[in-house]
């Protein structure tokens, strides 16, 4: 099935009606494509299997918060444990712990630094370094850590000293573009959801268009050998092998403060309970997507207060 991707990039959404994807008879050697609609019939979903306790059902190390900006980490945290990992754990500095304490007790707390220290320091690497590597997990670094000097300097590090599955988001994608060369670890996987101001701080060149977008993300995922989540009108999936998946679906929905850190967490969770980079980053976003559309459908049920009197 084809479809132009122009359908779904720039102004398409305003200019077409309903798609309806039909088979066409091209022979298959004339059907290489390396552009994609991301769809739910080809995605499934691996099936739970029991697991004899928490650790076996996966672990996901969350790097996250700093004062004012915890809401962040809590969100990140919260949506990762209702995706059915086995432990959540989040790395925080110790100033802020009574926050996550008194809102989050179903996830575990790891603090690191003193009882004054608010956001993470270039000190606390080999802490938090130390605590990961207690049980073998998946990690997520960034939501709500801030941007102050030292805090910089740590996500730096961390970076090059992970081994493992990364995802980098929100402040910890500033510290990454502030480096004039940034380059992933060969023994480290990561993946980066850049939303477009975040992204056009990573990307040399400038984007003007839907597929200038789409073809920077192709490119800088395929220097950097890393799986992209590029955040927007539509959201573009891009992997190293030069491949990209699009949502055809309108995801202005997610257009508001806190959905990235939500999304962060779900494509975290996914990765923690086994599944590749890039079907991590498409379960999080079809996953999410048909959630909101559930509870949007559940309020247009609801009655109109005319129709209560």
């Amino acid at each position: 099935m084809f479809a132009s991707r122009d359908f779904y990039l720039g102004e398409g959404h305003g200019c077409v009606g309903e798609v309806i994807l039909c088979e066409l008879p091209f022979p298959n050697y004339l059907k290489s494509c390396n552009t994609f609609l991301l769809d739910r019939h080809w995605l499934k979903e691996p099936a739970p299997t029991p697991a004899k306790h928490k650790y076996d059902a996966g672990v996901l190390y969350i790097v996250a918060g700093s004062e004012g900006l915890t809401g962040a980490a809590m969100m990140t945290a919260q949506s990762a444990w209702a995706a059915g990992v086995g432990a959540v754990i989040l790395i925080c500095p110790r100033a802020i712990l009574p926050v996550f304490e008194n809102n989050l007790p179903q996830i575990i707390k790891k603090p690191v630094g003193s009882k004054d220290d608010s956001f993470f320091r270039e000190e606390h690497l080999e802490d938090v370094l130390e605590i990961v590597r207690e049980k073998e997990g998946d990690a997520v670094l960034g939501p709500g850590i801030g941007r102050n000097d030292t805090t910089q300097q740590f996500v730096t590090k961390f970076c090059q000293q992970y081994q493992g599955n990364l995802l980098i988001d929100a402040d910890a994608l500033w510290c990454l573009a502030q480096q004039e060369k940034w380059k992933k670890p060969e023994s480290a996987s990561w993946i980066l959801t850049p939303h477009p101001g975040e992204l056009a701080r990573l990307v040399p060149l400038k984007i003007n268009t839907g597929n200038d977008r789409l073809e920077a993300v192709r490119q800088l995922s395929s220097q950097k050998n890393t799986t992209i989540v590029s955040k927007g009108f539509p959201t573009i999936i891009a992997t190293p092998d030069k491949y990209c998946f699009l949502t055809g679906y309108d995801t202005r929905i997610f257009a508001r403060a806190g959905f990235g850190d939500v999304l962060s967490g779900k494509i975290g969770a996914y990765l923690a309970l086994g599944n590749s980079l890039a079907k991590s980053a498409a379960l999080g976003l079809l996953n999410g997507y048909e959630k909101i559309q559930s509870k949007q459908q559940i309020i247009r049920r609801l009655p109109e207060p005319n129709d209560l009197i």
